[in-house]
């Protein structure tokens, strides 16, 4: 057994590049040839500190780096220490694809008055196109798009008849559509209402 004590630390399986999407788990795991070392951890040459996320364990040989949770700030070049051992690896960490957490609505309103299409996402940092009819919306004296947190609007003010049609937003690989539908001016409403009211008021006679 002396022989074995006196025999250098070797790495028998090193650590190994990692691929992983955004909240899922980051585990780096490697062996040497001598169980009860102590093992440190570094990313892009800091050292790392266990915490509640980022957890140590040794099984035996096995020295495992485990890192809960993963946000893209994890991404880097690892390496462990364990004596005068050493083994990096690559940890690349994928957005989560974007999702659609309250699609457009349909607006239907007067001439002259302002349409809000808004699109609420499941997070920050993405890019939309609005199109109208297929065709892409650029900002201008008509249209004005913003982007709140996780919501994209667009507000067309003082609508036209001409207006009216399907708006949609492209926001990465998912879309979603909603129609503008525009009445005519007050004046027309009233005489489409007007036998209406009439009607009512001789019924209730």
């Amino acid at each position: 057994s002396n022989l074995i004590s006196e025999l250098p630390l070797e790495l028998t399986k090193p650590l190994k590049n990692v691929k992983v999407t955004e909240k899922e788990t980051i585990t780096l795991q490697c062996e040497v040839s001598k169980p009860g070392k102590k093992s440190q951890w570094f990313v892009d040459d800091e050292e790392i500190k266990p915490s509640d996320r980022i957890k140590f364990q040794t099984e035996g040989n096995v020295h495992k780096l485990v890192i809960s949770k993963s946000i893209l700030d994890d991404e880097g070049v690892y390496k462990v220490k364990i004596d005068e051992v050493e083994s990096t690896a690559e940890v690349l960490v994928d957005e989560l694809p974007i999702e659609i957490i309250k699609p457009l609505k349909d607006v239907k309103i007067q001439e002259k008055e302002t349409a809000t299409f808004k699109c609420e996402v499941s997070r920050t940092g993405a890019t939309a196109k609005w199109l109208k009819d297929g065709k892409e919306i650029t900002v201008g004296a008509e249209y004005e798009m913003k982007v709140d947190e996780v919501t994209f609007i667009l507000i067309i003010k003082s609508v036209t008849m001409e207006q009216s049609g399907l708006y949609t937003i492209e926001i990465e690989d998912k879309k979603s559509s909603a129609k503008l539908n525009i009445t005519g001016t007050n004046l027309f409403l009233l005489t489409m209402a007007l036998p209406v009211l009439l009607g009512v008021g001789i019924n209730l006679n």
